[in-house]
């Protein structure tokens, strides 16, 4: 049986610079970033504030900043004028900061490390302030081939000119609508939030790996912001930290494309979605775990299906999606617990089968700690569930389709024998495969290529507003203090346990998954 590639080809939109990678185009201004010099087009950057680029330092004193780094002097890269500007190499403690109000600014990644223990590692403080969904007057563009590191702290402090306190909580942030584009590889480590905006967040391709302290991704001006994901490898969790939503917006989420992996906290009512204003999902491969019930809009023009765990589930432990054929929709390993999965693919048709299964033994490729293709898997443990609903009401008992719970010591109808999980067999061709161990598939195969918006999918307001018949959200943008209910908890947990995951407009939430006992 033929391994299925299981994850959407992603749309390779090369954007080209000429001699992106180690020079830079005519238009494109290069800084060459290191502990010992910084150069701006090969000369050492200037320390006059009327430049384009010019270099300060600034020590953060406020009160978020631990004891041990109170004196530490970050390097301030200034950036004050619309343009592209390249960046590459390696730095500690300091800080690009783009200060071009009304002015569009994109920072092309080239292999470049920057870490900031006591601020933002990048912090877009002003530029064009661009209001509708999936504009930006701050780009971060990462450069074909290159692998970029960016780790920074989760607080810096500032009044603007009004008088405002400013505060910006991710490792990258961003005051104004931020965009990020590319094929390379980005990885971000914050100490509270990962990549932060206070409008618009957009992501139109990219490998990315985000780790956090609380939201990995985060959008937060009430009722107005929206997070776009049209395609890219995005694997994002929140580790350590007292609380964390995998992605969270104060408006909107919207997922067109890609893979999109979104780990909540592990114990905290988080959710791998959380967005005040609904989650819609339009095409690519989402899966999304928590503690908490996010629903997903019916808006959505992909199937998507939410499974309810009786117990935790452990961290690092394999989950497996097959067809009714063997072929691979899911094969991933979550680094946190959680006790609610939600998924999406291009995959799922309405009305099919489907079977979960959980630990085990995966090879394969891996992108960005995501397998984008299985070569085998061995010893998973079957899944089943004990009812289902449509989100919002339950099924009473039984299996999938309405169907009465065996009597005790009925035997289990033949059409939920458990199938073995897929036996090993030949890898699907892929031409940058360099392996089929998972200890060896470190070098990723090129990202792959469509899981682009449908032709047919709903375009996200244009201005951020709220549609008619948006859910009313609290006044001030809280969360609720009690955490919602799981839907269908009238369900019957003495019924008849399935294999079977059938999904349908009115079946997609299934209870009480746990080891099938048959």
């Amino acid at each position: 049986m033929k391994k299925q590639f299981f994850v959407p080809t992603l749309l390779t939109v090369g954007l080209l610079f000429c001699g992106c990678t180690g020079t830079a185009a005519s238009d494109t201004t290069a800084i060459a970033l290191s502990d010992s010099e910084i150069t701006v087009e090969g000369q050492t950057i200037s320390q006059d504030t009327s430049q384009a680029v010019y270099l300060t330092t600034q020590t953060e004193t406020h009160d978020d900043v631990s004891e041990d780094n109170q004196d530490i002097a970050n390097t301030v890269i200034n950036i004050t004028q619309a343009g592209t500007y390249q960046l590459s190499g390696s730095i500690t403690d300091a800080q690009i900061r783009v200060t071009a109000p009304e002015q569009e600014v994109n920072l092309i990644l080239d292999n470049a490390s920057i870490s900031c223990r006591t601020a933002p590692a990048i912090l877009f403080e002003d530029a064009a302030d661009q209001q509708e969904v999936g504009t930006a007057g701050a780009t971060i563009t990462l450069a074909d081939g290159s692998v970029n590191q960016i780790t920074g702290s989760h607080i810096a402090k500032y009044t603007d000119e009004t008088g405002t306190e400013i505060k910006n909580d991710g490792a990258i942030s961003s005051n104004v609508s931020l965009q990020i584009d590319g094929t390379g590889e980005l990885q971000v480590s914050g100490d509270k939030e990962g990549i932060e905006s206070k409008l618009h967040l957009t992501i139109n391709n990219g490998t990315i790996g985000i780790v956090s302290q609380d939201d990995t991704l985060n959008a937060s001006e009430d009722g107005v912001s929206a997070i776009t994901i049209n395609d890219g490898i995005l694997n994002c969790s929140v580790q350590n930290g007292e609380e964390g939503d995998g992605i969270d917006s104060n408006g909107y989420i919207y997922i067109n494309g890609g893979f999109v992996a979104a780990q909540a906290h592990s114990t905290s009512q988080d959710s791998g979605l959380d967005a005040d204003l609904g989650v819609v999902i339009n095409g690519g491969t989402v899966c999304a775990t928590g503690n908490m019930y996010e629903e997903i809009s019916d808006e959505s023009t992909q199937q998507f299906a939410q499974f309810y765990f009786a117990d935790a589930q452990t961290a690092n432990t394999p989950l497996v999606i097959t067809d009714a054929d063997g072929n691979y929709l899911l094969a991933y390993t979550p680094a946190n617990a959680f006790s609610i999965l939600e998924f999406s693919s291009p995959d799922l048709k309405d009305g099919e089968t489907y079977y979960l299964y959980s630990g085990g033994t995966l090879t394969g490729n891996i992108t960005n700690g995501i397998y984008t293709e299985v070569s085998d898997y061995t010893n998973g443990t079957q899944l089943a569930h004990r009812g289902t609903s449509d989100g919002t009401a339950m099924t009473p008992g039984g299996q999938p389709g309405g169907q009465p719970p065996k009597e005790a010591g009925e035997e289990q109808a033949s059409d939920t024998q458990r199938p073995e999980p897929p036996a090993q067999q030949e890898a699907t061709d892929n031409p940058s495969a360099s392996g089929t161990d998972a200890a060896d598939a470190e070098a990723a195969p090129e990202a792959p290529a469509d899981g682009v918006k449908p032709e047919d999918a709903p375009e996200p307001p244009a201005d951020g507003a709220k549609p008619d018949n948006a859910p009313e959200q609290p006044a001030d943008g809280a969360k609720p203090d009690q955490a919602p209910q799981k839907p269908g908890t009238n369900y019957d947990p003495s019924a008849q346990q399935s294999i079977e995951f059938t999904i349908t407009a009115d079946s997609r939430v299934f209870q009480d998954v746990a080891p099938y006992e048959g």
